[in-house]
């Protein structure tokens, strides 16, 4: 890290706003490309990293480590990236994923269901799940999901592909 960085670093631990702003100013685009990674949607990218620079501007301070910032920065633009496709599994029924029929019956096995769908996808590495979330989840087509992702189209079909049989396997005690 450049010594710039490291004094204004400093200097927003210590409480300088103008300094915390133009910390933030700063990473603002190296976050935005990093929650692109991990989350499902634009518009999950923009509310992770809103509410990573929120987070970052009230606890900067706590750091031990002034150079530690841009790896915890990133670390909590990913968890909010999982906490909103989290929020989003729950909100959004799972029937175009996978097959439910049993489930539907049972509203706990349904809840056990989810739960263990939203752990497999969080687990996923990520190439695999931003193709998955588009193309299933949000319904993208797949010529869509590789704009999107500047990937070629037999990319996404690759990763679409491979994405599911992980699923599969991880949830195959479900008899999906």
């Amino acid at each position: 890290m450049e010594l710039l960085d490291h004094n204004l670093l400093l200097a927003a631990q210590q409480g300088a706003t103008d300094a915390i702003e133009e910390l933030l100013l700063r990473y603002h685009p190296t976050i935005t490309r990093f929650a692109r990674q991990f989350c499902a949607t634009p518009e999950d990218v923009e509310d992770a990293v809103q509410e990573t620079l929120w987070v970052a501007s009230r606890k900067i301070g706590s750091l031990r480590v002034a150079s530690a910032f841009a790896s915890w920065a990133f670390q909590v633009v990913k968890h909010q990236c999982y906490r909103l496709l989290h929020t989003k599994q729950r909100e959004q029924p799972l029937d175009g994923l996978i097959d439910l029929s049993d489930a539907d019956a049972d509203p706990e096995l349904r809840t056990l269901l989810q739960r263990d769908v939203v752990t497999a996808i969080a687990e996923l590495p990520a190439a695999y799940r931003s193709v998955l979330i588009l193309r299933d989840v949000q319904e993208m087509t797949a010529p869509e999901v590789a704009a999107a992702l500047d990937l070629s189209l037999e990319t996404v079909k690759s990763r679409l592909h491979r994405a599911r049989a992980i699923l599969r396997e991880k949830l195959a005690h479900w008899r999906i």
